[in-house]
């Protein structure tokens, strides 16, 4: 070691520096410090070599340390490398569901299924537009229709992803009960042109009747 006053090398032992004549003070040996974390809030502890219990700043936990101090350092650092390898597997994994995802609607919009949700959706708008002002008679069919365009809509925004399901064929019932709607639909209209049709001639006849009633008077 060396004198604190003027620099000269003290052999062991010496209380007394041979140059100088000033008394040797003894340095104590900078205790390590490590960083645990808490096992209860996770906070991390700083905690000095030698110590045998420690407690968290955050919590006020107390743990024991039964390991040397090369053992606590190697689980310190076993666990810190653990955790960052974890970490960093879960963001990998993240990225990779991220991008499958991506593929996957990518594909859903460039295939022939998703093209064919967005033609009839088209064709259901236009439907819709020019029957939603038809007569009284047609209003259950135009609810079909427009039950029909909301499936079609919903059904292509489930495929490419924008609407989050957890079934995954669940865009494809929807789009199955939209097409099975053209049935409905169907004898729906037949059923109010014949209703319309009739509403029709029953006011024709009336007309009729009091043309000829005007007439004969």
């Amino acid at each position: 070691m060396f004198c604190s006053k003027c620099g000269m090398e003290i052999s062991e032992g010496n209380k007394f520096c041979s140059n100088c004549g000033a008394t040797v003070t003894a340095t104590p040996p900078l205790k390590k410090v490590v960083q645990l974390r808490c096992s209860n809030c996770s906070g991390l502890m700083t905690v000095e070599e030698g110590s045998l219990i420690i407690a968290c700043s955050y919590c006020g936990s107390k743990e024991l340390i039964l390991e040397s101090d090369e053992v606590t350092i190697e689980k310190i650092r076993n666990n810190t490398y653990r955790d960052v390898t974890l970490q960093k597997l879960q963001y990998e994994a993240a990225k990779d569901d991220r991008q499958a995802e991506k593929e996957k609607m990518l594909a859903f919009k460039k295939s022939k299924f998703g093209k064919v949700l967005v033609f009839f959706t088209i064709l259901c708008i236009i439907r819709f537009m020019f029957n939603v002002d038809n007569p009284i008679e047609y209003i259950v069919m135009t609810v079909f229709m427009l039950l029909q365009l909301i499936m079609f809509a919903a059904s292509w925004l489930m495929g490419s992803g924008t609407i989050k399901t957890k079934e995954p064929h669940l865009f494809g019932i929807v789009a199955a009960i939209a097409f099975a709607l053209f049935i409905p639909i169907t004898i729906a209209g037949n059923l109010a042109d014949k209703s319309y049709r009739e509403r029709l001639d029953m006011e024709r006849n009336e007309q009729m009747k009091l043309l000829e009633e005007m007439t004969a008077e």
